[in-house]
């Protein structure tokens, strides 16, 4: 249900990103849909869970910057981990922070923006399991015989599509708040097996994704 009007950031960094599609999405074109089925959105709504769970970690916090709806009214606010909302409700819901290149009509939303934990920088969080080894580290659980936990202990730095989304995330920022903009980002990977996890921070490093933002001003 997101919008088809806009170039998403983790759309445009596969290596299968169509270009023609993309154009034709842009002018008003009917996407292509399909129904999940019930496996499919306990996948998706267990990846949802992982990222509310560590993102209200960092709202208790007090570190967590961005959009937050209050579940009573419904308003917004921006800030540092508002304790309540204008209404007086205190019950609030992270919409993380929008990224956005108007020129390019690139948009996207990272994970999280931290603040007071040393240098400002973006999250990025990951639910990891068997189907996401398999599409971004085939080699990794082949190398394991197909053992998840053991392929799990082999990873050594994020995932390449993650790497890419996490660079166009951190230009995005750049071009939106200048000097203030965090410059790098901090990687959570969380097993979905048994709940272990992984930290791994990236610097920006433009060279990386300018290929990419020169293909989105192409289309």
């Amino acid at each position: 249900d997101r919008r088809t009007d806009v170039l998403h950031p983790s759309e445009i960094i596969k290596s299968d990103w169509c270009h023609r599609y993309a154009y034709y999405l842009l002018n008003g074109g009917t996407p292509k849909k399909e129904k999940p089925n019930l496996r499919l959105q306990n996948i998706f709504d267990e990846g949802h869970y992982i990222h509310a769970k560590w993102q209200r970690r960092f709202q208790e916090m007090g570190v967590l910057y961005g959009k937050f709806q209050c579940y009573s009214c419904r308003n917004t606010t921006f800030g540092l981990s508002p304790e309540k909302c204008d209404c007086g409700y205190s019950d609030l819901e992270y919409k993380e922070v929008a990224l956005v290149d108007d020129a390019l009509r690139i948009a996207g939303h990272t994970d999280g923006w931290i603040k007071g934990i040393g240098d400002d920088c973006l999250i990025e969080i990951k639910s990891i399991g068997a189907g996401t080894l398999r599409y971004e580290a085939p080699d990794l659980l082949m190398d394991a015989d197909g053992d998840v936990t053991k392929a799990w202990k082999n990873i050594r730095r994020p995932f390449r599509s993650h790497l890419l989304q996490g660079q166009m995330y951190l230009e995005l920022v750049r071009r939106m708040y200048g000097e203030n903009a965090p410059k790098e980002i901090v990687f959570i990977y969380e097993l979905k097996a048994d709940q272990d996890f992984k930290e791994f921070t990236v610097k920006a490093d433009y060279e990386i994704v300018e290929r990419v933002f020169f293909a989105a001003s192409k289309v």
